[in-house]
């Protein structure tokens, strides 16, 4: 019965994967037909800005939340749990919605940004905090059909609308983004109405002392996680800068378009593996299920390297076909360093099994240890390897850099 069940989960989640991966498609091509090159730029700031402030501001609270779900299930406080949680996030996010609205606007003055951008970016951050917050709960609760549903209304309702005022309104970045914005506020709208997924919690007091406890245990867990979230996002920056530095933007474009090309199915499996295992290993770890929560954790391990093996072998053997197909004769070179990205993207998703694993067992300062110490061996290799041997050393210092990653969490994480 649980072997049928995670098959199904897997299948709920793959689906979703997949339509969304068919949308991102489908909205790169709508983004190069109705919009010039500054434009586009423009609308991926935008949104890249929002999309970055939510994986930095919000992410390490529903992280927590997820690590702690099932233990106040357990004891009877799943109620209160999802209510405290809902306020802890509504506060912190509220005030940064603030911050951004109030810093944002007195930067126009250096800035030729429309007065509107701050505000643009501090809604849409608003909307994704709420839909990650939705989707949290789902995976929590392993409502992972309803999580798949909520995942294609997102990226589906944000396409029609792009395209609607794209179309209709102008070939403008900002058409664009309230496009996108509207086919949001769409989806929170029917989350929020009579449907049946589940209503997001009602506010509740926060000074029992039962529920002080909640906000405490949150907070620890997520305070490590909100740097290493920061060092993750200025160590991918930090890189492009070095290989466009060194190597020249030649360099740098098709390192993009390459890591981009294998990061998208590699990153699925990534995807697929932590909603999924995620939420049924910290399960069985509130239920003191030993034997099932090391099953669940073997079979995610292993799953994900065997998976990713052979993606990236899959696109090694067929490096020319897909070089073809999705990019063009200026990229040729881009199949000479499809194994090193490799590489290093497998161990980047093992890494990531690691880092779940000890979320779950609220362990997210060493999370941060091991982060911290990859994005100081990856600055030091990129640097060193890249004077020697260029394009192929930066490459190869991600996948070394990784494995060093790998193994201190295996090291650290040992005795859990």
């Amino acid at each position: 019965m649980a072997i049928r069940k995670i098959f199904q989960e897997v299948s709920w989640v793959t689906i979703g994967q997949g339509i969304n991966a068919f949308f991102a498609i489908a909205t790169l091509k709508i983004w190069a037909v109705y919009l010039a090159p500054d434009e586009l730029g423009l609308m991926a700031l935008i949104l890249g800005t929002a999309s970055t402030f939510c994986g930095v501001v919000a992410d390490p609270l529903l992280k927590a939340m997820l690590a702690l779900y099932s233990v106040y299930v357990e004891a009877g406080m799943g109620n209160e749990f999802r209510a405290v949680s809902f306020m802890i996030v509504t506060r912190y996010v509220t005030i940064f919605i603030v911050l951004v609205i109030a810093i944002g606007e007195s930067l126009l003055y250096f800035f030729n940004f429309h007065w509107s951008t701050p505000l643009l970016v501090a809604v849409l951050f608003g909307v994704e905090v709420v839909i990650a917050f939705k989707q949290t709960i789902l995976m929590a609760t392993r409502c992972q059909s309803s999580v798949a549903m909520l995942q294609v209304g997102n990226v589906g309702f944000r396409f029609v609308f792009l395209w609607l005022f794209l179309h209709f309104l102008g070939k403008s970045a900002y058409f664009a983004v309230i496009g996108n914005l509207i086919g949001a506020l769409i989806l929170i709208t029917i989350l929020l109405g009579k449907t049946h997924l589940p209503r997001l919690p009602k506010l509740t007091s926060l000074y029992g002392s039962g529920n002080k406890q909640i906000e405490r245990e949150i907070l620890r867990i997520a305070w490590p996680i909100l740097p290493s979230n920061i060092l993750l996002n200025v160590s991918d920056i930090g890189i492009r800068y070095v290989i466009a530095a060194i190597c020249g933007l030649n360099e740098a474009g098709i390192f993009t378009v390459t890591y981009g090309l294998l990061k998208r199915p590699l990153g699925m499996l990534s995807d697929i593996g932590y909603i999924v295992a995620m939420p049924a290993y910290i399960e069985a770890i509130a239920k003191k299920d030993l034997y099932k929560a090391r099953s669940i954790s073997s079979g995610w391990f292993y799953g994900i390297l065997s998976l990713s093996i052979a993606v990236a072998a899959l696109f090694y053997y067929l490096r020319k076909l897909i070089v073809h197909i999705f990019l063009s004769d200026s990229y040729a070179s881009a199949g000479n360093y499809l194994i090193g990205i490799s590489v290093g993207l497998i161990i980047f998703n093992i890494n990531s099994v690691m880092n779940g694993i000890l979320l779950a067992k609220n362990r997210s300062k060493l999370i941060l240890a091991g982060n911290l110490i990859s994005a100081v061996s990856v600055t030091i290799m990129v640097i060193v390897l890249a004077r020697l041997w260029g394009l192929h050393g930066i490459i190869w210092g991600i996948a070394i850099s990784n494995l060093l990653q790998f193994l201190l969490l295996c090291r650290m994480g040992k005795k859990y």
